[in-house]
């Protein structure tokens, strides 16, 4: 716009400008709320499933005759012991295989499923017989392996469980 323009709307240096507001009133009203469901968290459920599948595992654990293939990270993540075994300073991440000559299999395995899952195994997840999982000596072998791989929650249970048998 031009100066010359705007000047002729001017009248003593000043402009005035007329407006028209009008306000409009509507009534909002309140949708019905959705209800978005959220289910309980699986990570556990899977985090054993992956334990039991295998897929992904880079570290097999040899206990008697036994094999049982986990993940390094998930390990590392639970236990110092394991973090400085595989990815410490003398740690060696080529490792594939440790042979554990000192704990029972089925302890062995209470105590990965421990580690995956943050509770203790049933009995039907470590053997066939429903009464592995309450004997003193599992349990005396498990606390030995959460010593031996500094787990305190899991030996905490275990000296729990210990003083009611």
């Amino acid at each position: 716009m031009k100066r010359s323009t705007v000047e002729t709307y001017l009248k003593d240096d000043c402009l005035c400008i007329h407006c028209t507001v009008g306000v409009v009133q509507t009534r909002v009203e309140e949708g019905k709320r959705c209800v978005i469901p959220v289910p309980p968290s699986d990570m556990i459920q899977n985090l054993k499933s992956l334990f039991e599948s295998g897929v992904g595992s880079d570290i097999t654990f040899q206990v008697c005759n036994e094999f049982f293939k986990a993940h390094k990270w998930i390990l590392a993540a639970q236990s110092l012991v394991f973090r400085a075994q595989f990815f410490g300073l003398v740690g060696n991440l080529d490792m594939k295989t440790i042979v554990i000559e000192e704990f029972d299999p089925f302890a062995f395995k209470a105590m990965l499923l421990f580690l995956y899952s943050d509770e203790l195994p049933e009995a039907h997840e470590l053997s066939d017989s429903d009464t592995v999982c309450t004997s003193t000596a599992l349990m005396q072998h498990l606390l030995a392996a959460a010593d031996r791989f500094d787990l305190a929650r899991l030996k905490l249970m275990c000296e729990k469980i210990l003083e009611r048998l």
